[in-house]
Parts: structure tokens; sequence; C-alpha cells
């Protein structure tokens, strides 16, 4: 009786969100320079302005544990409002969101059930920006709040905030050759011992414009890290990316780069690389459809020198179907091999499609199915897993405009 009565809750809360549709559009106060008469609001962006967002989640999961054999399914909720306040005054533009999750399961594994709440504050904001220069400063806190009964562990709460200042420099050196500089800071402080970690790093990139359809650019980084845990202690990363963009009669654009990258433990001296090439191709196939397909191949060597090949591609097609219906579907397919050393082969693979209806310019429903499958000891044992997922999303937009 008291499972039916939770069902019957969150099927009201997600009533509730549809109500949304009912309501009036939301009222903008709106405030123009008395100096220009009555002003033109399409003209300019608002000094201020709060917005509101609502999402709602019915969710399926027929093997929530990812389990090879006894697989355990359940039905569970997720809710997720959202508001946010952006501030522009030029050259400074500052985004402030506050979004919390709570997800409900309505099955009971032990005592209790699984519960999940998150709460998110992310503050963005432009501090100084020019035609080729531009000073971000980011900084998220976190807190979640997890009973994870289903694996036997108490409840804990953890509490995490990210600093992340960024600046970023273009510089124009020849009529078609452009320089981009890129520095930038992390800092990570998560209450659980152990694993604040801090990093810096800079990055160089070159691009040069051959013609109108062709773009050669080479993108170097370098970030250095301290972990608080022992067991990590000092990183020394660095990654190199040399490749070219192309567009073709306007419906076909794609990239084809060679990758390599490198860490290094300054601990215990030892380190990894991976050196590689991915490739990828947009076409537009007509004005409605666009279907998208993405490669990766990587060979490299881990921290006990043992050979790792990966390779990865993607696909995906998205149709739209007339004003209002968005028909998508995706798939991936990964192999992982050690062919050295103890031999073994991992496959990931999964597919996914949905449909999104724009009710009206607030409101949307989304209807997916998912699917995915792991074969090897890589990273999880063997499983299959099956989700359907029904939402209803709300834009509010913009409640309130000061221009």
């Amino acid at each position: 009786m008291k499972q039916k009565a939770q069902l019957l809750f969150f099927f009201l809360t997600i009533l509730a969100a549809q109500l949304g549709v009912l309501l009036p559009h939301p009222v903008q106060a709106q405030i123009f320079d008395q100096r220009d008469g009555a002003g033109n609001e399409d003209d300019e962006k608002p000094v201020l302005s709060f917005n509101a967002a609502i999402l709602a989640e019915a969710i399926y999961d027929e093997n929530v544990f990812l389990t090879k054999y006894n697989h355990e399914g359940d039905f569970y909720g997720v809710l997720q409002p959202k508001a946010g306040l952006t501030v522009n005054y030029d050259p400074f533009q500052l985004d402030l969101a506050y979004q919390p999750r709570f997800i409900f399961f309505t099955k009971n594994f032990g005592d209790n059930r699984l519960k999940d709440i998150a709460q998110d504050l992310n503050f963005s904001t432009i501090l100084f920006a020019t035609n080729n220069f531009e000073l971000h400063l980011k900084d998220t806190l976190s807190m979640v709040k997890t009973d994870y009964s289903r694996t036997n562990t108490p409840s804990n709460l953890s509490l995490q905030n990210r600093v992340n200042p960024k600046a970023v420099f273009t510089y124009e050196l020849f009529s078609r050759t452009t320089l981009d500089l890129a520095a930038e800071f992390e800092r990570t402080d998560i209450e659980d011992p152990g694993q604040d970690y801090f990093s810096y790093g800079a990055s160089f990139g070159i691009n040069h414009e051959l013609n109108q359809n062709f773009l050669l650019y080479n993108k170097v980084s370098s970030r250095r890290s301290h972990y608080d845990s022992p067991l990590v202690g000092k990183t020394f990363a660095i990654s190199d990316e040399l490749g070219t963009r192309f567009n073709f009669f306007e419906r076909v654009t794609g990239n084809v780069a060679g990758l390599y990258d490198f860490l290094r433990y300054e601990s215990g001296s030892s380190s990894a690389k991976n050196f590689g090439y991915k490739t990828g191709i947009s076409i537009e196939v007509t004005e409605t459809t666009t279907f998208n397909v993405d490669f990766r191949k990587t060979y490299g060597f881990d921290l006990t020198a043992s050979r790792i090949e990966q390779s990865l591609v993607s696909g995906s097609i998205h149709q739209q179907v007339g004003n209002r219906t968005l028909l998508t579907a995706e798939g991936y397919y990964t192999l992982n091999k050690v062919p050295v050393v103890s031999p073994f082969t991992d496959r990931l693979w999964g597919s996914q499609g949905g449909v999104t209806y724009e009710i009206n310019e607030h409101f949307k429903a989304h209807g997916r199915y998912e699917y995915d499958a792991n074969v090897g000891p890589f990273v999880i044992n063997d499983y299959t897993a099956h989700r359907g997922v029904l939402s209803l999303e709300y834009d509010f937009g913009p409640i309130i405009n000061i221009f």
C-alpha cells in the first residue's frame, strides 16, 4: 500500500509539471533607457535576467546493479528544478544557477530505499573580455546525500567545491593564421579525506586556413596535478593534437587528426603513453535529416608497460518531423585489447532511440529507450541493461528581464 502511495505521489509530481503548460507567459519587468525613448528589447541584452525550469522523469531500469545474472529491476523517478540569474554589464557577465536533483526508487532493498539528493550551485562569470581576450572564473559547489542501502553502505553526505579560473587569448598572426593561448587553474575540495587536489596547465594552438574549405590546426597542452592521496601524489601530463577540419558543399563537415598523450606519476617514476588518430564526419542529408559518425583508434602502454589498444566508433542520426517533433537514434561500440602479458579483450556497446515533442515554446515531452552491454573483465563483468525513460520539461524562460 505504501509503495502504491509513493507511485501516486510521483505521478502527481509529473502532473504538476504538466500543469505548467496552462500557466500564463512569464511576466517581464522591462526598464528601458529613457534617453532613447521606449527602447528595443531585441537590440540589447538584459542587464539582469531571472529564469527557471523544471524536469520530471519516470525511468524503468531492468538491471540496476549491472549484473550478468539475477537482474534486479526497479522503477524510479527524478525531479530536477533549476533557477538561474544572469547579469550582463559589458564587458562583465555573471551566471548563477542552482539545480538540485532528487531521485526516488520505489523498491526496498534491505531496510531502506535508495535515495539520492544532489544540489549544485554553479557560479560562472566573464571578468573581462575584448575582441581577442577573455578571463573566465567558474565555481561549482556540489552537495550529494546518498543512502546506498542496496550496497550495504550507510548514508553519507559529500560536499565538493571546484574553483576554475581560465584566461584565453587569441591573436591573428597573419591574414589566415591565428594563435590561441590559454592558461587555467583548478582546485577541488572534497569533504572525504585524501580526495582534494589542484592542478594548473597551459595550452598553445595555431590555426591556418588554407582556403574556405580546409583548416589546419595543432594544439599542445600540458597540466601538472597534485593529489592529497598518497597513492597518486603528483602527476604531469602533456598532449598534442595535429589535424585538419574540412567542409564540402556546405552539407558535409569533418575532421582528421593525429593524437599523442603522455602521463607521468612523479611519486613512482612510472608513466603511460598513448598515440593514435581520430576522424569524424557530419552530413546534412536533407534540411531535416543529419547524420554523424566518429571513429577513434589509440595504441599505448599503461603504467605496467602493458600494451593497450582501444577502438571507439559512434554514430547518430537526427530527423526533424514537422515543426515540433525530433527523432534521434544513437549508438556506440568500444573495443579494448591487451594482446600481451595477460591477454584479454573487452567490448562495450550500446544504443538509444528517442523522440522529443515540443508542445509549445516552453513545454517539451521526451521518450527514449536505452540499451548497454559489456563483455569482458576490463571495466565491469559481463552485463546487459535495458532502460525506458519518459520525461517532461518545462522552461519558464526569463521570468524577469531588466534592461
